[in-house]
């Protein structure tokens, strides 16, 4: 009798997950990076078994698989590290996934859009460039155990670590004066007064309500946030398409630019340890879920952006990989 072929396993669509993930919380009205502040009990998302905390867009993306399992703990554990210490997954339990950079060569385009040959050798100029990829292997601390009572008690220590053991909280009144000090310094005027919140970018200001207009200090300083990713887009900036060839509301580009102003507004208030619910800030969801049903893709693209853009009003202490460009193959430089 012969032995049947043994089938190839299937690579996971992360991406795929990820987006049906994202719309299906939408769907229920819940924005999985409009949130209170939850305090610094377990600190940044980091992995709990090195410390190393992740930046970028991932603390984004670790927020958004958090949601979509219900968990509340930012604590990350890689498969195979956590193997080294006896802690296996749940069963049921399905990985998460981290944004990881990768490199690769690219043709030199010129202004006529075509690509630039060599004068020597005749053949087009190549350059290194950076991308990003979905990587997995990682899991929620909460979707792991230990394989007998002993590991199980070093990873319940671990986890009880991580809460007791985070240093530099800050009072409220000191992060507020933090977010007041980045937001004001950015260079973008703001114009108080009114009931809407809004960047011009034909006049390349923020309008605000007035300061008593919100309900708290968070909401007013994630409402600024918001709106001063948007004015990263600027065409002296960042120049995206969504600000620069603004197609009005409720248009395709304005859809893609509310995400990307959300996921960045989300990303600079985790920064600055404060809340990125927003309190003058209509509700996007339906018009994110029609965007992302038509481009799923673009999910990275915004992840991409939203860092770009909040890195750029609060750079982070280490940015290593700058002008990443967007593409899902390769193998990733970095690890978990």
């Amino acid at each position: 009798m012969t032995k049947a072929k043994a089938t190839k396993k299937s690579k996971r669509d992360y991406e795929k997950e990820l987006v049906e993930g994202l719309i299906a919380l939408m769907e229920e009205g819940t924005n999985p990076w409009e949130k209170d502040w939850r305090g610094r009990r377990y600190g940044d998302h980091r992995n709990l078994v090195t410390g190393h905390v992740y930046t970028g867009s991932n603390p984004a993306l670790l927020e958004l698989q958090m949601a979509m399992r219900g968990v509340d703990i930012p604590l990350w554990i890689p498969f195979g590290a956590g193997k080294t210490k006896g802690w296996h997954p749940r069963k049921g339990s399905k990985g998460c996934c981290l944004v990881m950079p990768f490199q690769f060569e690219k043709d030199v385009i010129g202004e006529d859009g075509k690509p630039v040959l060599n004068p020597d050798t005749g053949e087009a100029e190549r350059e290194m460039r950076i991308g990003f990829t979905y990587k997995g292997g990682i899991f929620n601390a909460m979707d792991m155990q230990g394989k007998d009572e002993a590991s199980q008690a070093t990873l319940d220590k671990a986890i009880a670590d991580a809460a007791d053991g985070d240093e530099g909280e800050r009072s409220e009144p000191e992060r507020h004066e933090e977010a007041e000090a980045v937001l004001g310094n950015w260079g973008v005027p703001v114009r108080w007064g009114g009931e809407r919140a809004f960047y011009s970018p034909t006049a390349d200001s923020i309008t605000l309500p007035q300061r008593d207009s919100f309900r708290s200090a968070s909401g007013l300083y994630a409402t600024w946030a918001h709106e001063a990713v948007h004015s990263t887009g600027h065409e002296s900036r960042l120049k995206r398409d969504g600000i620069v060839n603004f197609g009005g509301f409720g248009s395709p580009s304005y859809a893609r630019e509310e995400l990307i102003a959300e996921l960045g507004a989300f990303l600079l208030c985790t920064r600055l340890q404060i809340s990125s619910r927003v309190d003058n800030h209509a509700s996007y969801l339906d018009h994110w879920i029609k965007c992302l049903k038509e481009k799923p893709g673009f999910l990275m693209t915004a992840l991409s952006a939203a860092k770009k853009a909040s890195q750029a009003i609060l750079p982070e202490e280490k940015v290593v990989l700058k002008e990443p460009e967007v593409l899902d193959r390769s193998v990733a430089l970095s690890t978990v």
